[in-house]
């Protein structure tokens, strides 16, 4: 039994050893994110295609508009201002109809399609500078936020690297307990020296279901299901 105890003495020490790495390691620490600055110098992006459709639609729409309005008030002009069921009804005959050439509304309409395009450009710039505003304030608050990120990873890398310290001082003694446990113990698995499995092999010795300590290892391989 003197074996049995010196082995527990040897698993004491390496549970105690597995304790503090898995402490060591919980206390790892993960470097905080930046935060990131958004894009304060926007420019307006408008594109050349969609420039000149924005225009084209309201050329269109106000040239229409423009032709038939022109072509209405003509038509009631040169009929005494009534409408060809009024001046039926009147008793009148050959109600004349004036059609204006869309072309001719298309001239008035031009000065209404470049005031629309300004009109668009204006509340996109507007819309720009506001979020370049907003992203500069945000800016700001995440350069400060970074600042103090910076500090705080500095700390940690600092305290990560005093725990790599200790889990390499900790590795060394882990590989001169193997080596001792190799010199007293060769067939003895450096896996299986805890605690809890060597009490299962002094109990398989001192009753007699195992005669010699490899033994109780296979039964406690077949106990745990070969883990």
């Amino acid at each position: 039994m003197v074996q049995i105890d010196r082995l527990r003495e040897l698993a004491i020490e390496n549970d105690a050893y597995s304790r503090q790495e898995k402490q060591l390691r919980n206390s790892m620490q993960n470097k905080l994110e930046y935060r990131k600055l958004k894009d304060a110098d926007k420019k307006i992006k408008l594109e050349t295609s969609l420039k000149w459709g924005i225009f084209s639609v309201v050329e269109i729409v106000f040239m229409i508009l423009i032709s038939k309005g022109l072509s209405y008030v003509l038509t009631l002009t040169m009929n005494k201002g009534m409408t060809q069921d009024e001046f039926i009804a009147a008793g009148g005959f050959g109600y004349r109809m004036i059609q204006v050439p869309m072309l001719i509304g298309a001239v008035p309409a031009l000065p209404i399609a470049f005031f629309a395009l300004f009109l668009v450009k204006k509340i996109l710039r507007n819309r720009v500078k506001k979020e370049n505003e907003r992203n500069l304030r945000q800016n700001k608050i995440n350069s400060t936020e970074n600042a103090s990120i910076k500090a705080k990873n500095q700390g940690i890398m600092e305290h990560n690297h005093q725990i790599s310290n200790q889990l390499e001082i900790l590795k060394k003694k882990k590989q001169e307990l193997e080596i001792r446990l190799k010199e007293e113990n060769p067939l003895y698995p450096l896996e299986y020296l805890t605690v809890p499995i060597v009490d299962f092999v002094e109990q398989e010795l001192q009753s007699g279901r195992a005669e010699t300590i490899n033994q109780a290892l296979v039964h406690y391989e077949a106990n745990s299901g070969g883990n």
